[in-house]
Order: C-alpha cells, then structure tokens, then sequence
C-alpha cells in the first residue's frame, strides 16, 4: 500500500522535532494526521509507547505516531516490532536530523506472522550490516563514508523487508542520505551488504 501525503501539520511537526539531538519526541496523531492526541519526550535512545496510546490501540483505534531519530538512523527493529504487535493499527512516520522521512506500517495479519518470525534476529543483522563497514569493503579515500554508511544501515534492511512484502516502507531521502547511498553503489559493502541481507532475511 502507499502512504498518504503528509498534512500541514505532520509536516510542521517533522520539521519542528528533526533537528532535536538530545532527545527523543514521540508525537501521536490521529488517524488522519490531523489533530494531536498526545506527546511524549524521552531519552534520545527512545521510549516505549505512552499508557494512553496503549489504551486507544485496545479500543481499536488507528493512529500515527512521529518521531525523530537523533542517531539518524531509519525505522528501527524496536519500532518494527511496536508495529507488529498493533497491526493494522499504527503507522511510525520517523525524521532525522539529516531532514531524512521514514513511513512504516504493518497492515495484515500475514505480515505481523512473518514479522514474528524475522524480528529477533533483524538487530544481529544490522550488527553484522555495520561490522562490514571497513577496509577492504570500503575503499573510498572519503573520511566520513563509513560514519555516514552507519546511518543508512538500517534504510537496506528496511527496503530488504519491504521487498519481502512484509512490511510497508517507504522514504522521503534528504540530499545528504542519497549522497550516501549513490557513493556506496561504487563500494565493495553493497554487494556485501546484499548478499547478507539475502543469507540472512531470506
């Protein structure tokens, strides 16, 4: 399924929380992205949802949930696994410092049953994903790629899943991430990369 165009004001807040580094803002949103339900601040490692999203998720209700992602990473195993559990229900849509947008959702039951299954071992994945990232895998005479490659780790996990058809994702790049992705095209780690991805969520 694709997503739904961001509001004003799914817009506003993304703007407003994306460049926050030392901590973590989770904003819940109605279903329709416009109207503000409740908000939460946590460390910049993250939070679990409030008690009161908790509550309407029971009820059935279908939210959103926004949030910024200080280390500039994607959607995270973490994130994946609170939507798994509410299925159908929440749709996570994360920001970056790097004014990069991720969407996820987990819509059907099919997919939470395979999401059950891949979720404990998605954060062995992306420690071995980051492990990769060094000479010789990477050759290019730029400083900054390797730290750079660590924050788009978790994007190529992301599309493996969704390639899979078990998860809906989708990314709005900033500039600075596809630079990133265009220079790792030209590096030994992606074919690495793929070829893990491909061993490892098969």
């Amino acid at each position: 399924m694709t997503f739904s165009t961001l509001t004003p004001l799914e817009r506003a807040i993304l703007d407003h929380i994306g460049p926050m580094l030392s901590s973590e803002e989770h904003i819940y949103l109605d279903e329709a992205g416009e109207k503000v339900l409740h908000h939460a601040s946590h460390p910049r490692e993250g939070g679990d949802l409030a008690d009161e999203i908790k509550a309407r998720l029971l009820n059935g209700e279908k939210l959103k949930l926004l949030h910024n992602h200080p280390n500039g990473g994607s959607l995270s195993s973490f994130d994946w696994q609170v939507m798994t559990e509410h299925f159908g229900q929440l749709e996570m849509i994360v920001v970056t410092p790097w004014d990069s947008v991720h969407r996820g959702r987990v819509d059907y039951d099919f997919q939470a049953d395979e999401m059950k299954l891949v979720l404990p071992r998605l954060n062995t994945v992306f420690n071995e994903m980051s492990h990769l990232i060094r000479v010789p895998y990477i050759c290019s005479l730029n400083p900054s790629l390797p730290v750079d490659a660590e924050r788009v780790t978790s994007i190529y996990m992301n599309q493996r899943l969704f390639g899979l058809g078990i998860v809906d994702y989708g990314a709005e790049l900033s500039l600075a991430d596809h630079s990133v992705i265009i220079d790792l095209l030209r590096e030994p780690l992606r074919n690495v990369w793929d070829k893990l991805l491909i061993k490892r969520l098969p």
